[in-house]
């Protein structure tokens, strides 16, 4: 209960430190031990075949050089580009309720090819350079791997555009429903864009199309579902 009131009260940055202090402990090891040991039944609270799991990002707003994958990157947060962290995170929507179920910090490329800021940082040696979309596909497998039953998998145009091989090969897995970036050109003698918007959704994650997406309006810079 700490640690939901510390989440609903009005302080600015709801890190460990800030959550403890904001609820009177005199350390973050209580909020830090409920994330990273207790174990959270989403499944078995939450599970349902036709449920949805949501692949997104979101940037987290940084003054320093010090925190893991910071620097100057676009963030959907600020709507522009600024100096952030971004992370990756997978969660799970069901008629019965939503929650997250994972999540990655992004590390940039020139992040992984500085390893003494690496080390400095406490990333791992073993920990390799992955795109957005790869550390997505990475979720996405822990999450089939643990049998998390799922319909249908969504994401954004930063993974719907990724063209890398079927998660899994397998087609028990949910169908995937990424949104495409669609361009075309429109002038006197150039056709217009289709009024659908171009995008499909896909086959059991493999891209085939099944069905015309329907476009739907974006703040421009923002990432989003």
């Amino acid at each position: 209960m700490a640690y939901l009131r510390g989440l609903l009260g009005p302080i600015e940055r709801k890190n460990g430190w800030h959550l403890a202090e904001y609820v009177g402990d005199p350390t973050p090891d209580g909020i830090q031990r409920l994330l990273a040991t207790y174990e959270w039944y989403v499944v078995e609270h939450l599970g349902d075949p036709q449920a949805v799991l949501v692949v997104d990002e979101t940037g987290f707003l940084k003054k320093g050089t010090k925190s893991v994958g910071v620097q100057r990157q676009d963030s959907g947060t600020a709507g522009r580009i600024e100096n952030c962290q971004t992370g990756v995170f997978l969660a799970y929507v069901s008629p019965r309720g939503h929650a997250f179920v994972d999540r990655e910090v992004y590390v940039p490329r020139e992040w992984a090819a500085d390893s003494a800021r690496c080390r400095d940082a406490g990333v791992p040696a073993e920990v390799p350079l992955q795109t957005k979309p790869q550390i997505a596909r990475a979720m996405l497998e822990r999450a089939f791997a643990h049998h998390i039953p799922a319909r249908w998998v969504t994401a954004d145009e930063v993974y719907g555009n990724d063209r890398a091989p079927s998660v899994g090969g397998a087609t028990a897995h949910p169908v995937c429903a990424g949104l495409q970036a669609h361009r075309a050109r429109v002038g006197p003698h150039r056709p217009r864009p289709r009024p659908d918007g171009g995008g499909h959704a896909g086959g059991p994650c493999t891209g085939e199309p099944v069905a015309p997406a329907q476009r739907r309006r974006g703040v421009q810079g923002a990432a989003g579902v």
